[in-house]
């Protein structure tokens, strides 16, 4: 059983904001510390009631972030993982260490997101309805993961943390 800790959540008024605004640096090596550190994370998130979490957030510049969405999916809610067809459910959470988005739907749609680094914040956000994303998990294995709705809602939130952008960055005004 690996030790979580819970991290300070860093927020938009914290003494290390620029923090937020830094883009991520990748993971080169993994083993005990990148597993503790997903946990932490995780349970860090979990903790303050949120979905996703990326490195920034906690004051880091690794190229990680972890998204739990169990919680806001159906029972039945699928995705393909390996190109394997799994219950989300099953698969939650998830780290995503070194994540690249390889493709984007083209249809996109405008939703309300939050974010734990910018609290009491709302703001309607334009993304695509679904994302295919390659990534190594918290021991370094490599995986590619397809998915929409709210999961992949949830990776491009977490994704543009990695290149230091807030979610307030790309806010639409109405249903644009």
């Amino acid at each position: 059983m690996i030790n979580e800790i819970l991290l300070s959540i860093v927020t938009v008024t914290s003494p290390n904001a620029a923090v937020l605004r830094q883009p991520a640096e990748p993971v080169t090596s993994f083993g005990e510390h990148t597993e503790k550190f997903f946990h932490s994370m995780v349970a860090t998130m979990r903790n303050a009631g949120g979905i996703g979490i990326a490195a920034q957030q906690v004051g880091e510049t690794m190229a990680v972030f972890a998204v739990d969405v169990s919680q806001c999916v159906a029972s039945g809610d699928t995705c393909a993982l390996d190109r394997r067809t799994v219950k989300i459910r099953s698969v939650s959470p998830l780290a995503f260490f070194n994540p690249k988005i390889t493709k984007v739907s083209e249809e996109t749609n405008v939703q309300e997101e939050g974010c734990l680094s910018i609290p009491g914040v709302r703001a309607k956000i334009r993304r695509a309805n679904s994302v295919a994303v390659r990534y190594q998990d918290e021991k370094g294995d490599t995986h590619e993961l397809e998915c929409g709705g709210i999961f992949a809602r949830c990776i491009q939130h977490e994704e543009a943390h990695l290149r230091g952008i807030l979610f307030t960055d790309d806010a639409v005004s109405g249903d644009e």
